[in-house]
């Protein structure tokens, strides 16, 4: 099967200058690799919800993978590669907050959210659940979660937000979540 890369992006409203570089710099890549990719960016609308259109969007243009971005991260031209090369169907980056005090956006457990600070040598590692600024997964658990949650992918949990709520229901589908 032909990969098909949807990069999803929700916004608020504008995107700092380091975002869009990085943006150009990972198009650029995937376009020399021969990557077929499209760039979806939604804007003005609240994050779950965006995040859910962009869900469906990804699925019903038949997508086989998804790299969520939010349009705050600075990141390599090498995340596509980083992350999806594991084999694995959902893996996410090492990041931290967009506020002070800055912590850890990847997690141990998720009732209630406990924060991974020790990331030990680096190597992949399974975790809980995670931010959703910076995440690969296969368009599959899209589709999973879609069809097991009356066609919401992201739906606003006031104690856990859209991301770790989604994280719960693809772990409640059969996925494991990584994080490099």
């Amino acid at each position: 099967m032909t990969r098909k890369l949807l990069i999803a992006i929700p916004s608020f409203d504008t995107m700092r200058v380091e975002f869009v570089r990085s943006l150009m710099g990972l198009t650029e890549k995937l376009h020399a690799d021969g990557v077929w990719h499209e760039v979806k960016i939604l804007d003005g609308t609240l994050v779950h919800i965006a995040r859910d259109r962009l869900a469906k969007h990804a699925v019903n243009n038949e997508f086989t993978e998804v790299l969520w971005i939010d349009s705050d991260m600075v990141f390599s031209p090498e995340i596509y590669e980083d992350l999806s090369e594991h084999g694995k169907d959902f893996v996410c980056g090492n990041f931290i907050s967009r506020h002070h005090p800055y912590v850890s956006c990847i997690f141990s457990k998720l009732l209630p959210p406990e924060r991974i600070y020790d990331f030990g040598d680096g190597d992949l590692m399974r975790v809980a659940g995670c931010g959703f600024g910076c995440v690969w997964m296969k368009a599959q658990v899209l589709r999973d979660v879609l069809m097991n949650e009356n066609g919401q992918a992201f739906i606003q949990d006031p104690k856990l937000g859209e991301d770790l709520a989604f994280c719960m229901r693809a772990k409640k589908a059969g996925y494991e979540i990584w994080c490099d």
